[in-house]
């Protein structure tokens, strides 16, 4: 049976959809799998502020619609891109084992000389002003490789990017930038960060069923509910991240929080964090 398989043009969506094929083919040897690529509006306009205009959905439209009607099987996402809430049609049916959910400071100069930062993240953004509070701040779209050239360029002093995406790229250096990975207690990340996200029709594809990563799954949805309790989307300022202990969370009216598990189960560390939460927003 062929499975066709929908994702972004970037270098990156095509490595982690090609990542996903692998995965499941190791687990379902009678399927074959071809990718189709996606042209979406957001990546063919380049100028489109996500923190002014932003928009839910901006990085899934096109797929969703392919999904819908049939011209694709399964769509590949980065699973911070998604939305909270999908077209109700629509389901995550797994994730792969996720990466590193930090984010990667890169810079064409040290750290303590950094003047100009450019980032189209709200996230990000608001957790760098505490770290450089006389920093000026700048747009900046484009694929990875895109972004590290205008670096280089010196169009800005420096950037963040996932490091998951880095690691799948196989980019761990770029001409004399320097690079620096954040711990989430200084930089949360977003929630989903690290994981690949399948997504199919709810009519179709049952035989996926249990066929993915578990952990990652319990993790991302964790983080996800935390995120639409504090109201957030993809282009939130809010940062969640849970590590099987510890939940880190940023918001930019309460700062940094983190919860620890201790020795309860999930499922009462979950509600209890989850009640925390709510107190927490009734306060702002």
């Amino acid at each position: 049976m062929q499975i066709k398989v929908g994702t972004r043009k970037s270098p990156l969506a095509l490595k982690q959809t090609a990542l996903a094929c692998h995965w499941i083919d190791k687990r379902l040897s009678d399927f074959t799998y071809e990718i189709i690529p996606v042209n979406t509006e957001i990546d063919s306009h380049l100028n489109y502020s996500l923190e002014t205009q932003g928009g839910i959905g901006l990085f899934t439209k096109e797929l969703d619609a392919a999904l819908l009607d049939e011209s694709i099987d399964l769509a590949v996402h980065s699973s911070k891109d998604l939305p909270i809430h999908l077209n109700p049609e629509l389901e995550v049916i797994g994730y792969l084992p996720r990466a590193s959910a930090f984010d990667v400071l890169i810079s064409n100069k040290s750290i303590a000389s950094i003047e100009n930062i450019a980032t189209s993240s709200p996230r990000r953004k608001e957790q760098l002003k505490s770290l450089f509070p006389n920093a000026h701040f700048s747009h900046i779209r484009g694929n990875v490789e895109t972004r590290l050239k205008k670096l280089s360029n010196k169009e800005a002093d420096a950037t963040l990017l996932a490091e998951a995406g880095l690691d799948r790229l196989d980019i761990n250096s770029f001409g004399n930038l320097n690079f620096t990975t954040i711990e989430p207690k200084v930089m949360v990340p977003a929630a989903g960060q690290g994981a690949i996200a399948i997504v199919s029709r709810k009519d179709s594809m049952a035989s996926f069923e249990l066929k993915f990563c578990e952990k990652t799954d319990r993790a991302v949805s964790f983080e996800k509910e935390i995120l639409a309790v504090l109201d957030g989307g993809c282009q939130s300022p809010a940062g969640v991240y849970f590590d099987g202990s510890h939940l880190h969370l940023f918001e930019p009216r309460i700062g940094y929080r983190c919860f620890h598990m201790n020795s309860e189960t999930f499922s009462e560390f979950h509600s209890t964090t989850i009640k925390a939460i709510k107190e927490i927003k009734e306060l702002l």
